[in-house]
């Protein structure tokens, strides 16, 4: 299901017991690490998410990025 947003206004942004899941597409890593970022600190700490990119330069610079504090 494609998503543009996170919080309670955006139903797919939020845990979800079922096969559906969220797509998000991002301009750059940059915004695409503040995203995630939300979005895991909307309701998703504990859960996973996937990268789709042909540089390593960017898949490594997702989990090497400063977190937020909890």
């Amino acid at each position: 299901m494609p998503e543009t947003g996170y919080g309670p206004d955006y139903k797919f942004s939020g845990e979800k017991m079922t096969v559906t899941m969220a797509l998000y597409r991002a301009k750059g890593i940059d915004e695409a690490i503040r995203l995630t970022n939300a979005i895991q600190g909307y309701q998703g700490q504990g859960h996973s998410c996937g990268i789709y990119s042909q540089s390593d330069a960017n898949i490594m610079k997702l989990p090497k990025a400063p977190r937020p504090a909890a």
